[in-house]
């Protein structure tokens, strides 16, 4: 058809060559959308430059190695280590992109990342799982800040935020660039046995919100945020690292539920967004994983919900991909719109298979160029091109701040959660000889959560503590025994250690544990369990006389259980997802803290006559000025209050020694005649057991002497 059949459009020749003339007239091409030079094209001129440099100095091998992130630990690695050696031939042989940091030390961390920044061509992206922060991958020396779905019971904005640009400040402390956080997932199934506590919980709305306060909140801070795990992973009893999971229902539901966190996360503007392994049948009724759908991460996520950060895969090493040969599963992902490749099994057949691919025709050259361009710009965008690394000692002296720590254990406070208590034992009365069997209860034979922080909490406040660990699994003839022990105490406290964690398949307490905690409930004394993990456990136990969850094991949240749990600080928390059965999302029962202070309040208040009072202060003013003692405090309280305090005298005896205030310090010399024997003869007086003006040798018949029959 010619160009001329068209002109009947335009009104004359004139006007023709006015409203027409970009058809005839030559114009620059526009970059073609997602190509390199468009996504260079929203980069500062000197990043830009930068980019477009590191793009065309890589040959195919080289930006398929971009799209690639390995494992690395932080712990303390011998130079002449494989394990390093190892690494140094990924990073700079290989080429890959970045890694991810897993189990490490604090101080290991900055002279491994100098070593693998030095040893590569390009700069490396560093990421790391930060969901609780540091904290979630480092051994110790960070801020204890307790995981999402402790959020999510405290409903906090800006607990949320908090906990994103501290996780931010802290991650580029130590030379971490790009979280793997937050998890979006809306943990709607109660047994689902990796997301559980890791999630905000089970309303949308609420983990949406909070979704995007972290994400904004990381974003100040300066670290890259990834939305996880799309299209969302809540809904499922399977765990993805053994098998593929498959999400339920309709486009709908998905909308309302799995897919919110993730749009209010892309308006928050997330940088990332992690494709979970998941078989989502409304969204790709081919039932392909998500990580390998184009119809998901493409036409859904990259198209639909408009994201245009990162896309990158969760790790390629797990079984949720769907038992595909690794280079293939590459391929494949990548074919589908992910730009980066997290964890391959062997990286080194993964960059061959994507260049054979590109080559045989199966990848198109222009999807694998996008991706690398992707990364080399987001690497542009943090200055990985200026500097690699962080000062190690600055960034150190960055790393769990007090006011930071404060305001973490703040949260943890917050967020502890009285599930259960009809009798009303919570907070345990510790102004009675309390006697605690503790029942330390592991879901591991292995448990590293378990680290002894009930027990020195409770040690700290010197109560009588009998300790029990026991594993997973609890015999006949030891259950027994504890039934009896139990007898003998006043309390059974259960810290019970339920891991959500990775290739489990299971987040349920151990039967037999189960078992004998419903016999105790039964038969013994009042049986409390604080849950440092899964909070789903009440159901399994359901007799129990209290149940309180503290959404993890962070050790804020370990120090906040036993804290509330003594009255010492209020409980507000509120469930963030349903027990099924027994209580509703937004449950939680209230208490009010409980400190050890008498009240203030008149004498008649507390029972006493004031002209009683006025003689004991007579009697004391009497023995100061006799030099009896130099000066004294005088605290009377009864029934809660304190009727009556009062200073006498000086410090010393020295002429101009400062008076006695009344909350002057006195050592605590002779006190057992005050606390033990003097409280013990009001006792036996009360009783009318005690005459306190009969003489000593009637009830001491040997007591004689010269004058002592009047004594």
């Amino acid at each position: 058809m010619s160009r001329r059949k068209h002109w009947p459009t335009c009104a004359r020749p004139l006007a023709l060559l006015a409203a027409c003339g970009a058809a005839l007239v030559p114009a620059a091409a526009a970059p073609a959308p997602d190509s390199p030079a468009a996504i260079f094209a929203t980069l500062p001129s000197t990043e830009r430059r930068w980019a477009e440099k590191a793009l065309a100095s890589l040959d195919r091998a080289g930006r398929a190695a971009q799209l690639v992130m390995v494992r690395a630990y932080g712990l303390p690695l011998h130079p002449q280590s494989a394990e390093l050696a190892g690494l140094l031939e990924q990073v700079g042989e290989l080429g890959v992109g970045g890694i991810v940091l897993f189990r490490s030390e604090l101080d290991s961390v900055p002279p491994l990342l100098e070593r693998l920044q030095g040893a590569a061509n390009l700069p490396l992206l560093v990421s790391a799982d930060l969901e609780r922060s540091l904290a979630f991958r480092v051994d110790s020396g960070t801020t204890p800040l307790p995981g999402a779905m402790a959020i999510g019971a405290t409903r906090s904005l800006e607990a949320a935020r908090f906990a994103g640009e501290l996780t931010g400040r802290e991650a580029r402390a130590l030379g971490i660039h790009w979280a793997l956080a937050p998890v979006a997932d809306v943990n709607s199934d109660p047994a689902n046995p990796i997301i559980n506590l890791r999630s905000f919980g089970e309303e949308p709305e609420l983990v949406s919100s909070l979704v995007a306060e972290f994400v904004r909140g990381a974003a100040s801070a300066g670290v890259l945020t990834s939305a996880k795990h799309f299209p969302g992973h809540g809904d499922t009893d399977v765990d993805s690292h053994l098998e593929l999971p498959t999400i339920g229902g309709e486009r709908a539901r998905l909308d309302r539920i799995e897919l919110a966190p993730f749009r209010a996360a892309i308006a928050a503007g997330v940088d990332s967004v992690m494709v979970g392994h998941l078989k989502v049948p409304a969204l790709d009724p081919a039932g392909r994983p998500a990580t390998l759908s184009r119809a998901i991460v493409t036409e859904l996520l990259r198209d639909e919900l408009g994201f245009d950060g990162l896309i990158a895969t969760d790790a390629m090493e797990m079984r949720g991909v769907g038992g595909v040969w690794a280079g293939e599963a590459a391929i494949e992902a990548v074919a589908a719109g992910a730009d980066v490749l997290l964890l391959p099994a062997d990286p080194r057949v993964v960059v061959q298979a994507l260049v054979r691919a590109v080559e045989e025709g199966v990848l198109p050259a222009a999807r694998l160029d996008q991706a690398a361009a992707r990364v080399l710009a987001t690497k542009a965008r943090l200055g990985l091109h200026q500097r690699r690394t962080t000062d190690p000692r600055g960034g150190r002296a960055r790393i769990g701040d007090p006011e930071d720590v404060r305001r973490a254990e703040e949260i943890a406070a917050r967020s502890i959660t009285l599930v259960h208590d009809p009798e009303g034992v919570v907070p345990l009365a510790v102004e009675e000889p309390l006697r605690l069997l503790h029942l330390v209860l592991s879901s591991d034979e292995l448990n590293g959560q378990i680290r002894g922080i009930p027990e020195r909490e409770l040690a700290a406040r010197a109560l009588v503590v009998t300790t029990r660990r026991l594993g997973p699994a609890i015999g006949d003839a030891t259950a027994d025994e504890i039934v009896r022990q139990a007898a003998a105490f006043t309390h059974v406290l259960v810290s019970a250690f339920v891991r959500v964690t990775s290739s489990k398949g299971s987040v349920a307490m151990d039967e037999s544990q189960a078992a004998l905690l419903e016999r105790l409930a039964a038969v013994g004394p009042p049986v409390v369990v604080v849950s440092y993990g899964n909070p789903y456990l009440l159901g399994q136990f359901p007799e129990v006389d209290a149940y309180l969850c503290a959404y993890g094991a962070e050790s804020s949240s370990q120090r906040a259980a036993i804290a509330a749990l003594l009255g010492e600080r209020p409980i507000a928390g509120r469930l963030p997802v349903t027990l099924p059965g027994l209580y509703p999302v937004g449950h939680g029962l209230e208490r009010l803290s409980r400190p050890l202070v008498l009240e203030n309040g008149s004498p008649e208040s507390a029972g006493f006559r004031p002209a009683g009072l006025a003689e004991v202060d007579r009697l004391l003013e009497g023995f100061v000025a006799e030099g009896a003692f130099p000066g004294a405090v005088l605290a009377v309280g009864r029934a809660g209050r304190l009727a009556h305090l009062r200073a006498y005298g000086h410090l010393t005896y020295d002429p101009g020694a400062a008076p006695v205030e009344k909350d002057t310090i006195y050592d605590l010399a002779s006190l057992t005649k005050v606390v033990a024997t003097t409280t013990a003869a009001m006792i036996l007086v009360d009783e009318e057991r005690l005459d306190l003006d009969a003489t000593v040798a009637s009830f001491l018949p040997r007591f004689r002497g010269p004058g002592k029959e009047r004594v």
